[in-house]
């Protein structure tokens, strides 16, 4: 992931170490509870479906993948970077997003049993992984270009805005609410309602 310079490849290794987590809590000899994989499924979806959303925004905009190309857009872009950054906190799984309450059962659950493979998962993986994801991000947003005389910048749409809500609005209610599944039935029905015409 660090030698790459596509963005969706960056985001491909991304996702793959939270694939990595499921596996580990699958083999983790039945100390979950089927609701807790089930939401590790949810969060990869949502974090996956966020940041692949992100790298096609831009590739739309710039008609470019590659990550150095990409810098300083927050000037430019400001409600792209507005959700580019609230997706940072997302796959960064702070405190009141569902990522958090995974850590939280993977920390209380896995690693008093297997305490050597949970910190090497966990704290070099992870750690490795979401501060290079915290670097990309913030290049993206914050970094500086002089590489835009002759693009002409273009927000997000209110279709995209929504779609942007809607699934950080998942990871936030389930963040907080993490094995309540009423709410899955409201999402589907206000998917349908939004982005199926």
């Amino acid at each position: 992931m660090i030698i790459q310079i596509d963005s969706k490849v960056v985001v491909a290794f991304s996702t793959t170490v939270q694939m990595n987590f499921i596996l580990f809590l699958i083999f983790s000899f039945g100390t979950f509870s089927n609701q807790v994989l089930a939401l590790a499924l949810v969060n990869h979806m949502l974090t996956a479906s966020l940041l692949f959303f992100i790298t096609d925004c831009v590739l739309i905009r710039f008609n470019t993948r590659e990550f150095f190309f990409l810098s300083g857009l927050y000037g430019k872009l400001p409600v792209f970077s507005f959700f580019l950054l609230f997706s940072l906190v997302n796959q960064i799984n702070f405190p009141g997003f569902l990522g958090f309450v995974l850590d939280v059962s993977f920390l209380s659950v896995v690693f008093p049993a297997n305490t050597g493979s949970s910190f090497m998962l966990f704290f070099f993986l992870f750690n490795i992984e979401h501060m290079y994801i915290l670097f990309f991000f913030l290049k993206i947003a914050f970094g500086i270009s002089n590489n835009f005389k002759y693009i002409i910048f273009k927000d997000l749409a209110l279709n995209e805005v929504l779609l942007f809500l809607y699934l950080i609005s998942i990871s936030l209610i389930w963040g907080v609410y993490p094995l309540n599944f009423s709410f899955l039935i409201l999402f589907v029905s206000l998917y349908k309602k939004l982005f199926i015409q």
